[in-house]
């Protein structure tokens, strides 16, 4: 067990992660320059996701805890190996509850939507329970999430204010509302959604300031939904500041 220290919402506390420790020693690399769906030969091994240059289809970079190796596989050699880590590191009944909600909604939904629909159904969903629950380091974590997917769609202005929202939360420290350890802790998470918050101001070509003005609805609504101990007008400043020391 690795323990961790983060703030929490809101105040501090120890976080205990499960970790699964692999021997770089006894690892052995058993990939070689081949796509695993064709056949064909590669100009090099493949180091992380690649489309293949032949069929188009999509090699996946694993080890597989079951002969401990790196290796080289199709997406459904993939999910067979992220599912065995599952199994050792605990997270396996979530991965199977999270994959029957996204049939379940896939079912409800019906065929005139698309994956990307019922992938935002899911998060919706997450986001509901963990309020619910009073997880409100899942519930910082989601907003982050939903920002990603909202930006892989091409809504930048909706992405950017749920990267904001959660660079607003991430400075008041997130922490469950019930006793208990907290899993998947995020030390870089703070650093990360002011990264995306930058970016997307970028591509939006506005200002940093005018981005803290312009996408702050989430972020306006979680300050007068949850009550975090910085105010919004606090953290607008302290945003920039990181914002403007890390630039210049």
């Amino acid at each position: 067990m690795i323990t961790l220290t983060d703030m929490a919402l809101f105040g501090r506390r120890n976080v205990q992660v499960a970790s699964v420790p692999v021997s770089p020693k006894e690892l052995r690399d058993q990939r070689t320059a081949a796509c695993p769906n064709c056949g064909v030969q590669l100009k090099k091994v493949p180091g992380a996701k690649t489309k293949c240059p032949d069929c188009g289809e999509y090699m996946f970079v694993r080890t597989d805890p079951r002969i401990n190796a790196r290796v080289v596989v199709t997406v459904e050699q993939a999910d067979v190996i992220d599912l065995e880590w599952a199994k050792l590191n605990g997270t396996y009944d979530d991965i199977m509850h999270e994959r029957h909600r996204l049939e379940q909604i896939r079912v409800r939904l019906g065929p005139g939507f698309s994956e990307a629909d019922v992938q935002w159904g899911a998060l919706n969903e997450r986001t509901l329970e963990a309020v619910r629950d009073g997880r409100w380091y899942d519930y910082t974590t989601l907003r982050f999430e939903m920002g990603e997917h909202l930006r892989e769609r091409g809504s930048l202005e909706h992405a950017g204010e749920c990267y904001l929202a959660a660079t607003y939360l991430e400075l008041n420290g997130p922490q469950d509302d019930r006793f208990g350890e907290r899993f998947r802790l995020d030390p870089d998470a703070w650093g990360i959604a002011v990264d995306s918050f930058r970016d997307i101001c970028d591509c939006l070509e506005l200002s940093y300031r005018e981005g803290l003005e312009q996408l702050s609805k989430q972020a306006i609504h979680e300050e007068q939904s949850l009550k975090p101990p910085m105010s919004w007008e606090a953290a607008k400043e302290a945003i920039l500041s990181h914002i403007d020391v890390d630039t210049y």
